[in-house]
């Protein structure tokens, strides 16, 4: 998914609080990617990557609920 990569990249050069909402923002991203891939039938392995992605994440941006 192109947003989740432009947003990993963005975050790699953004300050402390801008990069916190882009990864806030690519949590919800990723996650809801991982819903549509797994409610498409979509391996299990492409449905892990985007949760895993999410948790990573939610937990960078100290979101627990999120990362839960």
């Amino acid at each position: 998914m192109e947003l989740l990569a432009v947003i990993d990249e963005l975050a790699r050069d953004a300050t402390s609080a801008i990069r916190r909402d882009l990864l806030g923002v690519g949590a919800r991203a990723a996650e809801f990617a991982a819903w549509l891939h797994r409610d498409a039938g979509s391996p299990a392995h492409v449905t892990s990557f985007f949760h895993d992605r999410a948790a990573e994440w939610a937990a960078i941006t100290g979101d627990g609920p999120m990362h839960a």
